[in-house]
Protein backbone atom coordinates (compact mmCIF):
# COMPACT_ATOMS: atom_id res chain seq x y z
CA UNK A 1 0.00 0.00 0.00
CA UNK A 2 1.45 3.33 -0.99
CA UNK A 3 1.38 6.26 1.40
CA UNK A 4 -0.85 7.93 -1.21
CA UNK A 5 -3.42 5.15 -1.13
CA UNK A 6 -6.24 5.63 1.33
CA UNK A 7 -6.92 3.01 3.94
CA UNK A 8 -10.50 1.77 4.51
CA UNK A 9 -11.17 4.55 7.04
CA UNK A 10 -10.43 7.20 4.41
CA UNK A 11 -7.16 8.46 5.91
CA UNK A 12 -3.85 8.08 4.13
CA UNK A 13 -1.28 5.86 5.81
CA UNK A 14 0.28 8.89 7.48
CA UNK A 15 -3.16 9.97 8.66
CA UNK A 16 -3.78 6.53 10.10
CA UNK A 17 -0.46 6.76 11.96
CA UNK A 18 -1.47 10.11 13.44
CA UNK A 19 -4.94 8.79 14.35
CA UNK A 20 -3.27 5.92 16.16
CA UNK A 21 -1.00 8.27 18.08
CA UNK A 22 -3.99 10.43 19.04
CA UNK A 23 -5.91 7.35 20.20
CA UNK A 24 -2.83 5.82 21.88
CA UNK A 25 -3.33 2.65 19.83
CA UNK A 26 -1.55 1.21 16.82
CA UNK A 27 -4.16 -1.54 16.41
CA UNK A 28 -5.82 -0.19 13.24
CA UNK A 29 -2.44 0.40 11.59
CA UNK A 30 -1.20 -3.05 12.60
CA UNK A 31 -4.36 -4.67 11.17
CA UNK A 32 -4.06 -2.77 7.89
CA UNK A 33 -0.37 -3.47 7.35
CA UNK A 34 -0.70 -7.09 8.47
CA UNK A 35 -3.61 -7.66 6.08
CA UNK A 36 -1.74 -6.10 3.15
CA UNK A 37 1.48 -7.99 3.95
CA UNK A 38 -0.41 -11.28 4.21
CA UNK A 39 -2.26 -10.67 0.96
CA UNK A 40 0.96 -9.77 -0.85
CA UNK A 41 2.66 -12.94 0.35
CA UNK A 42 -0.29 -15.11 -0.68
CA UNK A 43 -0.44 -13.57 -4.17
CA UNK A 44 3.29 -13.95 -4.79
CA UNK A 45 3.30 -17.48 -3.37
CA UNK A 46 0.39 -18.49 -5.62
CA UNK A 47 2.14 -17.02 -8.66
CA UNK A 48 5.35 -18.92 -7.87
CA UNK A 49 3.49 -22.16 -7.11
CA UNK A 50 1.55 -21.94 -10.38
CA UNK A 51 4.68 -21.17 -12.36
CA UNK A 52 6.50 -24.09 -10.71
CA UNK A 53 3.92 -26.54 -12.10
CA UNK A 54 4.96 -25.60 -15.64
CA UNK A 55 8.65 -24.85 -15.13
CA UNK A 56 9.85 -28.03 -16.85
CA UNK A 57 7.70 -27.53 -19.96
CA UNK A 58 10.00 -25.03 -21.67
CA UNK A 59 12.82 -22.58 -21.11
CA UNK A 60 10.29 -19.74 -21.15
CA UNK A 61 8.18 -21.34 -18.45
CA UNK A 62 11.32 -22.06 -16.46
CA UNK A 63 12.22 -18.39 -16.62
CA UNK A 64 8.72 -17.38 -15.54
CA UNK A 65 9.07 -19.68 -12.54
CA UNK A 66 12.49 -18.27 -11.67
CA UNK A 67 11.12 -14.70 -11.87
CA UNK A 68 8.08 -15.55 -9.76
CA UNK A 69 10.17 -17.41 -7.20
CA UNK A 70 12.70 -14.57 -6.91
CA UNK A 71 9.87 -12.04 -6.60
CA UNK A 72 8.22 -14.07 -3.85
CA UNK A 73 11.45 -14.57 -1.90
CA UNK A 74 12.54 -10.94 -2.22
CA UNK A 75 9.12 -9.70 -1.12
CA UNK A 76 9.22 -11.96 1.95
CA UNK A 77 12.77 -10.86 2.75
CA UNK A 78 11.88 -7.15 2.50
CA UNK A 79 8.88 -7.59 4.78
CA UNK A 80 10.92 -9.51 7.31
CA UNK A 81 13.85 -7.09 7.20
CA UNK A 82 11.53 -4.11 7.65
CA UNK A 83 9.79 -5.84 10.55
CA UNK A 84 12.93 -6.94 12.36
CA UNK A 85 15.57 -4.41 11.32
CA UNK A 86 16.71 -1.28 13.09
CA UNK A 87 14.56 1.82 13.04
CA UNK A 88 15.93 4.21 10.44
CA UNK A 89 15.17 7.91 10.58
CA UNK A 90 15.25 9.86 7.36
CA UNK A 91 16.07 13.58 7.47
Amino acid sequence: MSAWVKDPTGAGLGGLCHKGLAAASADALVRLISREAEAGLHVRFAEAAEAKQHADESVGYGRKYAEACVGFVHHAERLYEDATGPVMHEP
